[in-house]
């Protein structure tokens, strides 16, 4: 950019790879099955199989990512050892030394006085939490044993050789959750009135959109979009109801993904915003604003009381 103070800001610029620039994995080919696929996934949607359309679609997803992961193994790597891999590593000490409930209570104080990294300062606690959650998944037996070959490839490089099995259950966990965003957008669309064939193109245009495909190894690519997607097609789901029980449950569940994201991203207030109005606003297009007035307060008053309270 040419911009000393933009460049200079820690973490947000991955180092030259070096040598370890353009090694693609035969992997790569795994992209292939993409338009395959997807063509699965549209002609289920079109036959009202919604359980094999979301297996599709998300199968998808996970092939493109693979692939462009593949593409070049010293980016992932670099993901790794850099950027928000420093959250990664920060949560490997944390729970390596036994101070998880410590730093959760100190955590602003530690944030500030960059003890923390330079990520810390401007994420809630639950952002930490989750890298915490990923290491001490990876370090279980029964996935040690899976993630084996992907550690003994980690391990070679230095910065990532003591803390191998948070970083192989990262390597698999975050493409997993990126996929899993198309659940909640097909869905999402279904609710604001769209066709099967439209929830399918909402989920193809996540899955090959450049950011989502090449940078999905940190929570802002993974967990962040799964929150806002599910919260979203939730509040959606509670204004098309026709069943009011099943509406407020809907709401409350929406208020309490909200609140959940909240805690792990501070930009999910919007999140909670859009859980309050949704339902409002679909039940609107349905029945006219002013019919939509009472039901629609009480199913967003659900969501953003239940989002509170978390």
């Amino acid at each position: 950019s040419g911009l000393r103070g933009i460049e200079d800001m820690p973490g947000w610029f991955y180092r030259p790879l070096g040598a370890r620039a353009l090694s693609p994995h035969p992997l790569v080919a795994i992209g292939l099955a993409f338009p395959v696929l997807a063509t699965i996934a549209l002609r289920a949607a079109r036959a009202a199989h919604t359980g094999r359309t979301i297996l599709a679609l998300a199968l998808a997803s996970l092939a493109l990512q693979v692939a462009t992961t593949a593409a070049d193994e010293g980016t992932l790597v670099a993901r790794l050892e850099q950027g928000h891999g420093e959250l990664l590593a920060i949560a490997h000490r944390t729970l390596a030394d036994g101070a998880v409930l410590e730093t959760m209570r100190d955590y602003e104080a530690r944030a500030e006085s960059g003890a923390l990294g330079a990520f810390a300062p401007s994420k809630p606690q639950g952002t930490l939490l989750f890298y915490v959650a990923i290491e001490a998944l990876g370090e279980t037996a029964p996935m040690r044993a899976l993630l084996a070959p992907i550690r003994r490839a980690l391990g070679t490089s230095p910065s990532l050789r003591d803390r191998t099995a948070g970083a192989a259950m990262a390597v698999v966990l975050f493409p997993f959750l990126t996929a899993l965003v198309v659940l909640p957008l097909y869905f999402l669309a279904r609710a604001l009135g769209g066709s099967r064939e439209a929830g399918v193109g909402a989920a193809l245009v996540w899955a090959t959109v450049p950011s989502v495909a090449l940078i999905s190894y940190h929570a802002d690519g993974a967990l962040t979009p799964l929150l806002s997607a599910g919260g979203c097609a939730l509040a959606a789901l509670a204004g098309r109801s026709t069943s009011p029980r099943r509406a407020l449950v809907w709401s409350a569940s929406a208020g309490a993904v909200a609140g959940l994201a909240l805690f792990t991203n501070f930009s999910m207030l919007a999140l909670v915003g859009l859980t309050t109005l949704l339902p409002l606003g679909v039940l609107a297009e349905e029945r006219g604003v002013r019919a939509a007035l009472r039901p629609g307060a009480l199913l967003g008053g659900v969501a953003l009381a239940t989002a509170a309270m978390l």
